[in-house]
């Protein structure tokens, strides 16, 4: 079910992942070839990240040597299980939960076996997996937040209204749209650019 690979990044090796999952490699390669670059360009400062859509643990394993605290947050338990095994340093504070703009128990929805990658979460009766918000971390700092929650961005971003108000993060988001635009114009951003999938944004 689970497997070991040698796949060196930035310095780091020895990951572990899901088998026959081919988002693994695909996010690799997306930070090898855009993401990293993209994502500096546009961060002032490197205290606080938080980041959702966890996966295997990949973005926040190579945030953890560029940020001094990373929050990373994936449902996912099988997906959560390697974000643990490849997130060992102490400055990755890890949640097997979701982001979103109110407390509640959500489901995860595997629409891809073999893209784990892209779950989807749902609220059913039988849920029973927490939703928090990014204001209830109550954080002293944010410099960086980075989401990858097909499509549930804007309801994460809703959950931290204040956070954003207060610090002003350079935002990264994989599904934009037209609310989180005007969302975030709002509070005077502006898009300054993309990756291969994502939208960044930063105060004009």
């Amino acid at each position: 079910m689970f497997e070991k690979i040698q796949c060196e990044v930035d310095g780091l090796s020895n990951w572990y992942k899901i088998e026959n999952d081919g988002a693994f490699v695909d996010i690799i390669k997306g930070w090898i070839e855009s993401d990293k670059e993209t994502y500096l360009r546009h961060i002032k400062k490197y205290d606080v990240v938080v980041q959702a859509g966890g996966y295997c643990g990949i973005f926040p394993r190579l945030f953890s040597q560029i940020f001094d605290i990373v929050y990373t947050f994936e449902p996912d338990p099988m997906n959560f299980f390697c974000l643990v095994n490849n997130c060992q340093s102490e400055n990755v504070i890890k949640f097997q939960a979701a982001l979103g703009q109110k407390h509640e128990m959500i489901s995860v929805v595997r629409q891809h076996q073999n893209n784990r990658g892209m779950n989807k979460v749902t609220t059913t009766p039988y849920s029973k997996i927490p939703t928090f918000c990014i204001d209830d971390l109550r954080l002293s700092a944010c410099d960086f937040i980075q989401l990858d929650t097909e499509g549930y961005e804007y309801n994460i971003l809703l959950g931290g209204i204040n956070t954003i108000e207060s610090f002003r993060p350079t935002i990264s988001v994989e599904d934009t749209n037209e609310n989180i635009k005007v969302f975030l114009d709002q509070y005077d951003y502006k898009e300054v650019d993309k990756t291969h999938r994502d939208t960044i944004y930063a105060v004009g």
